[in-house]
């Protein structure tokens, strides 16, 4: 048993006493104190200077098995606003907000969008101008077919590029149940047919985001926007989820094996949303990897990092500010600074072949990113760090001058939404070979040009020059035979699957019927084979 699991079962245990303690403590600060709030998010503090920090400790431990309730309340202006500017430029800013988790209010909480692709419904071309691309204009070399045919309406997600020279077919048809911007209608099958939403529910690339239907959005909520120092539960932000599926179970499950490959994770649990009084949605909710959450993550001390998807993995040289749109520091923030980042990008885009073999031990731990690499094939996810959002973390250890690539954004992890990309859940088409045996299938094979994200989009420097190498290939095989016999075949993750069918079952009935809940755990099954 690792400490987090240790300090959470110390918590479940005596979370009571501490409650009770927490509130007498909340009732004083509250009597006696005040707050001086905005609707827009502010660069400086709202709390003045020794006030020392608010934790609010609910009366529901956070992550208890079984379906919450949160409710939202927001100024209409103050979120019209908000989207007109994400429609404008795909600026996400925060506005003021009263949530309630489980029956606990908390006031002036900053909450803003939070997702890419998953905001696709939205319109404006998630924040990339009307056609979809930077600027409203395709990437230099490629061209989209005269007469719009199947791809008519169709737009990439936001980071997502097609490779050099390469040319949208005139015949491409996005997966079963993909459902593009602006309402076209989507042709059907085409390669990645594992489908957009077994419960068929909206597509995989959030083609049903709605501004009329807030409760169904993706939300960052930051309990310290507004006022310094606050939190729930000792927690500074949880993140509301954008599913590729109705229940979320994928992305719940697929959080589940994370952790119990040794892998870092983020705990979640389900809820039911709703904003300013009105309909509730089943929704889950996701731990956000933070400064909060890497203190209680990590042992060693270190920095924690985000690789956005604005940016790439790509050399810019040394200019920190070169790098502004591909990495964020998300701990350490007043003292840490991304030279460590960039001078691991420098290794990767100069060092040689034999070097890169010879050294990467000294850049990265080199174990785990096979581990990391084999968890994405049996989670089926392509929209990992090699995918069009890079979604990533990356831990630096000062100790070991390491880093680690960590798991993030696992909604369509086990959804059967891929195109093609290894591992992802597609069933194989006249064109597309079964993929039974693991890839690579032969040593050395070298992953397809534009790397392991979609369509070729994405793709990652590192990952793909690690399995380009035939040891660390070998290692990358290794590491997923391991994988599938321990959490596959040894049942866990079905004991997942199962437990959390039944806590849906048993408390989300209210919000969405049996069935669908069925299909859906069934649909995760058969990712498994």
């Amino acid at each position: 048993m690792n400490e987090r699991t240790r300090r959470r079962r110390r918590w479940r245990r005596n979370w009571i006493p501490v409650t009770a303690l927490t509130v007498t403590v909340a009732v004083l600060v509250v009597g006696f104190g005040e707050h001086r709030v905005r609707a827009v998010s502010a660069p400086t503090s709202v709390r003045a200077p020794g006030e020392g920090d608010h934790d609010v400790a609910g009366t529901v431990e956070l992550f208890a098995e079984g379906v919450h309730e949160i409710e939202l309340e927001f100024d209409q202006d103050d979120y019209d606003r908000m989207i007109e500017t994400f429609q404008d430029d795909g600026t996400k800013d925060y506005i003021d907000a009263t949530i309630t988790i489980d029956g606990t209010t908390i006031e002036h909480v900053g909450i803003r969008l939070k997702g890419n692709s998953s905001l696709a419904g939205i319109g404006g071309g998630v924040g990339m101008g009307g056609g979809g691309f930077p600027g409203g204009e395709p990437p230099e070399g490629v061209e989209i077919p005269e007469g719009g045919g199947p791809t008519e309406g169709f737009e990439l997600p936001e980071g997502m590029e097609l490779p050099e020279g390469m040319e949208m077919p005139e015949d491409f048809q996005p997966p079963e149940g993909f459902e593009p911007p602006g309402g076209s209608e989507a042709p059907q099958g085409g390669r990645g047919q594992g489908g957009g939403r077994p419960g068929g529910g909206a597509g995989a690339f959030g083609g049903a985001a709605d501004v009329e239907k807030p409760e169904t959005l993706p939300w960052l909520v930051k309990f310290d926007e507004f006022v310094d120092g606050q939190s729930y539960q000792g927690h500074e932000e949880l993140a509301i989820r954008s599913s590729g599926t109705e229940t979320a179970l994928n992305e719940a499950v697929a959080l589940e094996l994370v952790g119990l490959s040794g892998q870092p994770t983020q705990e979640s649990f389900h809820s039911a949303v709703s904003v300013n009084g009105g309909d509730q949605d089943l929704r889950l909710v996701v731990e956000v990897p933070d400064s909060v959450w890497a203190a209680d993550t990590f042992d060693g001390t270190g920095t924690l990092y985000k690789a956005l998807s604005t940016g790439s993995w790509d050399y810019r040289g040394e200019d920190p500010l070169d790098y502004s749109e591909a990495f964020s520091i998300e701990s350490r923030k007043k003292e840490a600074d991304l030279q460590p980042v960039i001078d691991l990008l420098r290794f990767l885009d100069t060092s040689s072949d034999e070097v890169f073999a010879r050294d990467l031990g000294e850049w990265v731990d080199v174990e785990d990113f096979a581990t990391y690499l084999a968890l994405q094939e049996v989670l089926a996810n392509f929209d990992d760090m090699s995918g069009p959002g890079n979604n990533s973390y990356l831990w630096y250890d000062f100790e070991s001058g390491r880093f680690q690539v960590l798991t993030w954004d696992l909604n369509l992890a086990l959804s059967g939404a891929a195109f093609g990309a290894p591992g992802g859940g597609a069933a194989p088409t006249e064109e597309q070979p079964s993929q039974e045996d693991p890839q690579p299938s032969q040593e050395g094979t070298q992953p397809p040009e534009g790397g392991l994200g979609m369509m070729g989009g994405g793709g990652n420097v590192l990952a793909e020059r690690f399995m380009a190498d035939e040891t660390f290939s070998r290692l990358y095989e290794e590491r997923l035979a391991e994988l599938q016999a321990d959490l596959v075949d040894g049942g866990a993750a079905e004991e997942i699957i199962a437990r959390l069918e039944d806590s849906l079952l048993a408390s989300g009935g209210d919000l969405i019927d049996s069935d669908t809940i069925t299909s859906e755990a069934d649909a995760i099954r058969t990712q498994f084979g």
